[in-house]
């Protein structure tokens, strides 16, 4: 153990130094790695994002009347002030059925080439 004050300082200044230095170079194999998540979502067979639809998308998000119970909307598990999640280790559904998994967050969900934990469903639009 190390007892000098001055010591100690030195020690923890290089742990800091080389602790940066190996973020850094995560941070550049990560960059060579990835791009950014572009602004919107692809546009899909010749399907333009509008105004219009934005507003429909969020309606039909919130709205639990269109549920098979008529109680839970999408919102109800994919909380947007909870990370589009719900926070909880697995989903409780209609008549408090619970599910085998935890909710997913929908966040950037347009982007993912398979929806749903294990994939079975190849894009959005099919989810939906």
């Amino acid at each position: 153990m190390i007892k000098h004050p001055l010591a100690k300082a030195l020690t923890l200044s290089l742990g800091v130094a080389a602790g940066s230095a190996m973020a850094d170079n995560l941070m550049e194999r990560a960059n060579s790695m990835f791009e950014p998540i572009p602004k919107y979502p692809p546009v899909i067979d010749g399907n333009e994002l509008t105004q219009a639809k934005v507003e429909l998308g969020k309606m039909l998000f919130f709205e639990p009347r269109i549920s098979s119970s008529g109680v839970i909307s999408c919102a109800t598990c994919h909380n947007p002030a909870l990370g589009w999640s719900d926070r909880i280790p697995r989903a409780v559904g209609h008549n408090g059925q619970v599910g085998e998994r935890n909710t997913a967050t929908v966040l950037n969900s347009g982007f993912l080439d398979v929806q749903f934990w294990d994939g079975r469903e190849p894009a959005l639009e099919a989810q939906a």
